[in-house]
């Protein structure tokens, strides 16, 4: 096994609507977020009020043979499964290149699969497109809004300008030097990514780097297993060009990553000049749906849904 290994994911949250529009709508209307997957199946995750979020639909697994005979219809569907708020029989969504299309909702279905039990809504997304039919948790393939409401597409990017050994130095300095002095080689970035045409977009990165373990701290870690280090932040671009970072994250683990957790921005939405990235979370066991919402020197965390 090698003494390091790094990864380095990028993501540019930016611009990309189908009507070619510069910006989004900056409406303050209530929407419901879907997460829309490759069988052509959504599953709601987030509903958004006009005033704040709120996680929305079940839990996986949870499910009863008097509710699943008691949800056969779009009237049925309890109204606390989205706090109220109406569910459209037609939805936008917006595909990972960034256009949209619209789909309309057929039926609700509880679905019992090798990889989960969902409650869903099947829509008449041609399922034909998934990439991998046996795939565990199935892939999603784009996001829906109940709504008109623009999502701007997350997609790798960084300014063909930007010195990737300024970013590395910001996220070392969050390493604890206890594991026997500076580590090398240093951390660095694999690639280059293009920018989007957004105002002030938020970037999101991501790194990790082995640590052998004759170098790990003395942290619970299991002998025989090489302690990992993994860096998350989420920045802007300042006046000059450097990372104006609002969070910065180190999490120590181990070669299993059990307990840590990483994020794959999927887009941008914009209510009233307040920017919300739309997140994939994974963990060892888990995959969660949610919203940050990404201010000038913090990053909130609105909702955070369990999707498998």
């Amino acid at each position: 096994m090698a003494l390091m290994l790094i990864r380095m994911l990028l993501a540019a949250l930016m611009a990309g609507s189908a009507a070619d529009q510069r910006f989004p709508k900056l409406s303050s209307d209530p929407f419901i977020l879907a997460a829309l997957q490759a069988n052509g199946s959504l599953i709601p995750f987030a509903v958004y009020d006009g005033t704040k979020w709120q996680g929305a639909w079940p839990a996986p697994s949870e499910k009863s043979a008097a509710s699943i005979a008691s949800v056969a219809s779009m009237e049925t569907i309890p109204k606390d499964w989205t706090h109220g708020l109406p569910i459209p029989e037609q939805w936008r969504v917006w595909l990972a290149s960034g256009t949209a299309h619209e789909v309309r909702i057929r039926r609700p279905s509880f679905v019992d699969s090798n990889c989960s039990q969902n409650w869903v809504l099947e829509t008449d997304f041609p399922a034909m497109l998934a990439s991998c039919r046996n795939c565990c948790p199935i892939e999603i393939v784009g996001l829906a809004v109940s709504s008109d409401r623009d999502v701007w597409r997350a997609r790798p990017g960084l300014p063909a300008f930007f010195p990737a050994e300024a970013l590395q130095q910001h996220l070392e300095v969050l390493e604890p030097r206890d594991a026997g002095g500076p580590l090398t080689p240093r951390l660095h970035a694999t690639g280059a990514w293009k920018v989007g045409e957004w105002n002030d977009p938020p970037y999101y990165v991501e790194a990790s780097r082995v640590i052998p373990e004759a170098r790990t701290p003395q942290s619970g870690l299991h002998r025989g297993c090489a302690g990992i280090s993994l860096f998350r932040a989420w920045f802007r671009l300042n006046s000059t060009g450097q990372p104006a970072f609002a969070s910065r994250e180190w999490e120590p683990t181990d070669c299993d990553t059990k307990g840590a957790y990483s994020y794959v921005p999927l887009g941008l939405i914009d209510i009233n000049k307040v920017q919300y990235a739309v997140v994939q979370r994974n963990g060892w066991e888990s995959q969660d749906y949610g919203v940050l919402r990404i201010g000038s020197d913090s990053v909130t965390t609105m909702v955070m849904t369990a999707i498998r």
